[in-house]
């Protein structure tokens, strides 16, 4: 009893470890073969990143796309994905198989090993995932399942395809998942664990805290970190709801989720959250204080963070006292990280209050910082063109 309490101890700490880390695509490392087992097994998809070392617009995939949290989430939850490189190992047979002659292609592979869909060179987050999406709809099945259930039969297999069917192709899912574990007498089991995983979404549901239940018997097959980043997505996906719903309700029960499982970093989702919810609402003085409550508890010395703040009050809010806050969030991360965007938010922020002399001294070190980081200046440009009016 005593190891079995240390081991969830060291299981808690590791994910509380994890978080942050790896928020984007989680890509399968094993051979070809495995990853079609894999994607029979779980009935997914898989992704697959075609690429090669030397190819330019795969490197900013990698660092610029399937690092995204956003993309993550999608992908994590949709497929099972893969990266594989084109001139090692299997990679030249693969591309012979699948015709591949351009670097990246990205295809979507059924666990037959039939290709359903495919893209060819770099896309933006965004049309990653408009890019999951049209391949998911050309394998779904729910039509057949929905056909089958309207009948009458509600045998646990049905309920199983028919619930990961309405998932793959973006569609309400809960009520048949509900359904289908209503059948089983042992969650515990891998396929049934796996099953929560995949369906706990929205930290607001029955699913969700089913999993959290049996989290530690699921650490068996998902690591650590992997379980942190689904946590924190549900919990994300109930922030939104709480948006479309403008309900504060919904706010702290996704808060009350995450403290549940991860109480040292409880404070900072709150505050994330916080912030979310209120410029999502468009509640302008609360997120100010919002946001002042992130800077000061959490980033007071995070560069990014202050950045993105700043940038947050001068856009978003605009109001004199949020201006002048921006400055200061907007020197201090400029202090600390002398790059052209954070310069960039340097200089707009003193333009707007008024400061146009020290603004335009700031822009013009933002464009030499742009040219040295190969980055189009034109947005310092524009603030010395403004200041110099």
């Amino acid at each position: 009893m005593q190891l079995r309490y240390i081991n969830f101890l060291v299981f808690i700490l590791l994910t509380q470890l994890a978080y942050g880390q790896d928020k984007g695509i989680q890509f399968f490392h094993g051979t070809w073969e495995e990853v079609l087992a894999k994607a029979k097994e779980q009935k997914k998809i898989v992704f697959v990143d075609a690429f090669t070392t030397w190819c330019g617009p795969c490197k900013r995939m990698a660092s610029e796309v399937f690092t995204q949290e956003s993309v993550g989430n999608y992908y994590n939850t949709n497929f099972i994905n893969y990266k594989y490189d084109m001139e090692k190992d299997g990679g030249p047979t693969f591309a012979r198989q699948y015709k591949i002659t351009a670097y990246p292609t990205l295809l979507f592979i059924d666990g037959d090993g039939k290709e359903v869909h495919r893209e060819l060179g770099f896309r933006a987050p965004e049309a990653l995932v408009t890019a999951g999406r049209a391949a998911l709809k050309q394998t779904d099945r729910s039509g057949e399942f929905k056909s089958r259930y309207d009948k009458g039969e509600r045998s646990p297999e049905l309920l199983r395809d028919y619930a990961y069917a309405l998932l793959q192709s973006g569609q309400e899912n809960l009520k048949i998942a509900n359904e289908y574990l209503k059948t089983q007498t042992d969650l515990g089991t891998e396929q049934n664990l796996l099953f929560l995983f995949d369906f706990a979404n929205e930290a607001d549901s029955r699913i969700f805290e089913l999993m959290c239940q049996h989290r530690e018997a699921l650490s068996k097959h998902k690591d650590a970190a992997t379980i942190a980043a689904k946590v924190r997505s549900a919990c994300d996906q109930t922030v939104k709801k709480a948006v479309s719903f403008r309900n504060p309700e919904l706010l702290a029960e996704a808060k009350k989720k995450f403290a549940a499982f991860d109480k040292a970093g409880a404070k900072r989702f709150a505050a994330e959250a916080d912030v979310v919810y209120f410029r999502e609402t468009d509640q302008k003085p609360e997120l100010v204080k919002a946001l002042d409550n992130l800077v000061k508890k959490f980033a007071s010395k995070d560069a990014p963070k202050l950045y993105e703040s700043a940038r947050e009050l001068i856009f978003t809010v605009g109001s004199p006292d949020a201006l002048a806050k921006a400055e200061k969030w907007a020197q201090k991360s400029y202090a600390l990280e002398a790059k052209y965007e954070h310069a960039l938010c340097y200089a707009t922020a003193l333009m707007k209050t008024g400061r146009k002399k020290e603004a335009l001294a700031v822009a013009n070190e933002a464009v030499k910082l742009a040219v040295a980081e190969g980055k189009s200046p034109g947005h310092a440009e524009e603030v010395i063109r403004q200041c110099q009016e």
